[in-house]
């Protein structure tokens, strides 16, 4: 599968720090999304050879996969891109420019970028030159405290630069995650580059899917929380899309995916952390479930995966 070609609607996974790791991005993929991307990794953790940061590659071939590398140094980012286009092989690298959390911005690095569109250009520069023959994608937001106007502009440039794609999430950085995203802007980006642009922000339905499908003009949404406890929306946008309705799970088919998650992480990382790492992640499937409150309380104190199936099942 071509991935980025225009003539079909792309569903991604977006990068979720926590999140979206190996077992969730298998899930995901088995659900429907077309690609899934790694959580991002340190191009500094990678240039000095950082274990923990070379663990976050286990990479799921069960669709097409992204590796998100971070950072604002060019000597790094560049290292990486290469690094990783050698030694893993995915089928791009992306480059985070939308991260506003203040671990990342603080030292410069993510949506922090945004504040000098010319660094930002090199960045991507060292990226491109690194990756080689592994197209390179960009993440970003619409600006650091107020929405760029330039910022379509700024994608032109790095469409010219060699950029294969762009996720847009439709807010600034100081945004954060609070409501209102603005897909005109994405519109506005779309419009003025060629290249493939996905649209991301509050995508929680395929209902909100199509509306955000048919306001932006976008190629293809990245699904980022709204995928968290409901990797089936992948496979509901898809048959939403295509015949205006779609199935809802049963109770029985979430708890049911909600094992199938833990023992991939199980698999991925031993019984004692899977369990402890997966506790925030395996919570929000029970999201709308009776006793949800208390089974999350339990959830909290689980230290094995057999304790948290035992929760999953009451």
């Amino acid at each position: 599968m071509k991935l980025f070609d225009k003539s079909k609607t792309f569903l991604g996974l977006a990068p979720m720090a926590g999140f979206t790791d190996y077992a969730f991005r298998k899930i995901c993929a088995l659900c429907g999304a077309d690609f899934t991307v790694t959580e991002m990794i340190s191009s500094k953790g990678l240039y000095y050879n950082n274990e923990r940061t070379g663990s976050l590659m286990s990479i799921c071939r069960e669709s097409g996969v992204g590796v998100q590398i971070f950072g604002s140094e060019e000597r790094s980012l560049n290292y990486a891109a290469s690094y990783v286009a050698k030694e893993v092989s995915p089928d791009f690298i992306d480059i985070n420019m939308g991260c506003p959390t203040p671990k990342i911005v603080n030292s410069g690095d993510g949506s922090a970028l945004l504040k000098d569109l010319d660094k930002a250009l090199c960045c991507a520069r060292a990226v491109i030159s690194g990756a080689g023959d592994v197209p390179v994608t960009v993440k970003l937001r619409l600006g650091w405290e107020n929405a760029l106007p330039e910022l379509p502009d700024f994608v032109k440039r790095l469409e010219d630069e060699g950029i294969a794609a762009v996720f847009v999430h439709g807010r600034t950085s100081r945004q954060m995650y609070r409501p209102g995203v603005d897909y005109g802007a994405i519109k506005r980006i779309k419009e003025r580059v060629n290249i493939p642009v996905f649209a991301n922000g509050d995508i929680t339905s395929p209902e909100k899917a199509k509306e955000v499908l048919s306001i932006t003009g976008a190629d293809g949404l990245l699904i980022g929380r709204g995928s968290l406890g409901n990797p089936f929306i992948f496979g509901q946008i898809k048959e939403y899309l295509q015949s205006g309705s779609y199935r809802t799970p049963t109770k029985e088919e979430i708890t049911e995916l909600a094992i199938a998650q833990l023992n991939e992480a199980v698999k991925d990382k031993g019984d004692r952390r899977a369990s402890v790492e997966a506790r925030s992640q395996i919570a929000h499937y029970l999201k709308g479930m009776s006793g949800a409150a208390e089974k999350r309380k339990m959830l909290s104190e689980a230290t094995s995966s057999d304790e948290i199936i035992n929760i999953l099942k009451l």
